[in-house]
């Protein structure tokens, strides 16, 4: 309820239905409102604390949060952590990281094929064999070999307003919920 005091927080991600406008320099523009995707594939809430300004939260469960398909289609971190630094004006940077599967790390370059390859200069063949021998969690049971590699992305948020999607109670006489409008990054 007041970010400027210490203690307990819940961070939630959430996919919206529509794209980030940016302001007249080309920055992600404050104070826009966003509608929340209903599915909950795309919902991820962090219990953390915030202490002098820094949030911080170790995840039990796994992050999933849908992407550029021209990019990694899906964001999925086993074990997730996350650290943000609230600023004087609002806005959140900091980084979310985890183990991610790295086969879709590398076809985020490698499904382009050639027609990347050569403006990008990356050596795919080299970057496959890379992840897999860099990979360092999630062995597979049969084989030993990691599927997943660490992996961490920097954050950046500024204030938004969010209308959340009427989701059913959790009641016996399953009502559904209003819809509610909070401020959110």
């Amino acid at each position: 309820d007041d970010l400027t005091k210490d203690g307990p927080v819940t961070v939630t991600f959430e996919r919206a239905l529509e794209h980030v406008s940016l302001n007249a320099r080309s920055e992600t523009a404050s104070d826009v409102t966003f509608r929340v995707d209903p599915d909950q594939r795309w919902h991820n809430v962090f219990r953390g604390m915030l202490k002098d300004g820094l949030v911080t939260t170790t995840m039990p469960v796994d992050f999933h949060m849908l992407s550029d398909p021209y990019f990694i289609h899906e964001f999925t971190f086993r074990r997730p952590h996350l650290r943000l630094r609230i600023k004087s004006d609002g806005n959140l940077e900091g980084v979310i990281g985890g183990f991610q599967p790295w086969l879709p790390v590398y076809f985020s370059f490698g499904g382009t094929s050639i027609a990347l390859e050569c403006c990008a200069g990356v050596d795919y063949v080299g970057l496959f064999y890379t992840l897999r021998r860099l990979a360092d969690g999630d062995p597979d049971p049969k084989t030993g070999q990691n599927t997943s590699i660490s992996t961490a992305y920097r954050i950046e948020a500024v204030p938004a307003f969010v209308v959340a999607p009427a989701r059913p109670e959790k009641t016996s006489d399953s009502a559904s919920s209003p819809i509610k409008m909070s401020q959110a990054h």
